[in-house]
């Protein structure tokens, strides 16, 4: 046959759609389905742990976006089994999506993945930004200020994740983002608790030099009838 031939038998076969499929420049041929929830308490909760130790990555090459995803992080030795078992068990939940498991033997870190344009841009419209949450002003969601149980089980997630408590029982929320600080903030005061916040600047080791890193605020957080925590190792102080 000759090569139009071939050519227009090949175009018979092909599906109306087959470039989107492929991952075309405007390509939604290959966008998976989610289950997109209603508010609800376990979504309040899972909003709170993205705020502390998530992140929603949107990776361009190019003009072409090439990934979406949501990427949760802790430590092997202490958050393995909460992040795999119940993070993993409230993004089942809500959206009806695995998790993957990635890990560091360098420096003991982990974190869970779920890839998806819609899971990402329902986030993105529930009030959760993509990138920065320093440089995007990260807060929380007007929905979860506006309910109290709501509330709650925000401040249980981000406790979680970014929260630490002393020997003493001295609670704290630590973060790069001053609106979140602010925030925090305001969500213990509204559910009649006390907190106050301050300044420091963290540092970290490159090569064996101690070098200033970023500007964290340190919320310190008085619940005197919640406790902020699910943790055993932290809920038990």
């Amino acid at each position: 046959k000759t090569h139009l031939g071939n050519t227009m038998e090949l175009a018979k076969k092909l599906k109306d759609n087959w470039g989107k499929s492929k991952g075309g420049l405007n390509s939604g041929g290959n966008t998976k389905k989610i289950i997109f929830p209603k508010e609800n308490e376990d979504l309040a909760e899972l909003f709170g742990i993205i705020l502390g130790d998530g992140h929603l990555e949107v990776f361009k090459k190019g003009k072409k976006i090439r990934c979406y995803a949501l990427k949760i992080a802790g430590h092997v030795s202490e958050d393995y089994n909460y992040l795999t078992t119940y993070v993993a068990n409230l993004i089942k939940k809500n959206f009806n999506e695995e998790i993957k498991i990635k890990t560091s033997k360098k420096d003991n870190g982990m974190h869970i993945v779920v890839h998806g344009k819609n899971l990402i841009l329902f986030l993105n419209k529930k009030g959760l930004k993509s990138g920065n949450k320093k440089i995007h002003l990260q807060g929380i969601p007007r929905w979860i200020k506006n309910n109290d149980i709501y509330l709650k089980m925000c401040i249980r997630g981000l406790m979680d994740t970014d929260g630490t408590v002393g020997e003493t029982g001295h609670v704290e929320f630590s973060t790069t983002s001053e609106q979140l600080a602010k925030d925090v903030q305001y969500l213990v005061r509204s559910l009649g608790g006390k907190s106050k916040h301050s300044t420091r600047i963290t540092h970290y080791t490159h090569n064996g030099e101690r070098r200033a890193g970023r500007k964290s605020w340190r919320v310190h957080v008085r619940l005197p009838k919640i406790n902020p925590f699910l943790l055993s190792r932290k809920a038990i102080r």
